[in-house]
């Protein structure tokens, strides 16, 4: 024998009249996009890189959306400490307001006048 509360006869939650709605099935929460992709980038870091690759891609996988200014400072044809140096400026301009390092150009600039080395043509 199954008990009902008074009154009620166990139906009405399968009445064609209930206002009662289906439950939904919900599955688990997919990565977003953002986060796929910087997933992605951590898989892609080759185990030989240099110091400056590292930074630039710990950068990038924080901060998906600096990826172009990054990739101008690692293609501006600085060698392996010219290279650091500008991504150290760049990324330690993040945080500061108004730092004119920000701009890409302006930390290959430091570089290049901290380093002597001058871009490549390209």
């Amino acid at each position: 024998h199954v008990l009902f509360p008074r009154g009620s006869s166990g139906l009405a939650a399968h009445s064609p009249r209930s206002t009662k709605e289906p439950p939904i099935a919900t599955t688990s929460p997919r990565p977003s996009a953002a986060k796929r992709l910087a997933n992605a980038k951590l898989a892609a870091l080759a185990e030989n890189h240099t110091a400056s690759e590292a930074a630039a891609h710990e950068l990038t996988t924080e901060f998906s959306d600096l990826q172009p200014s990054v990739n101008r400072i690692m293609a501006a044809g600085l060698d392996e400490d010219g290279r650091m140096h500008a991504i150290t400026l760049f990324r330690a301009s993040l945080g500061a307001q108004g730092d004119p390092n920000r701009v890409p150009a302006n930390a290959i600039a430091a570089a290049q006048a901290a380093y002597g080395v001058h871009p490549t043509a390209q």
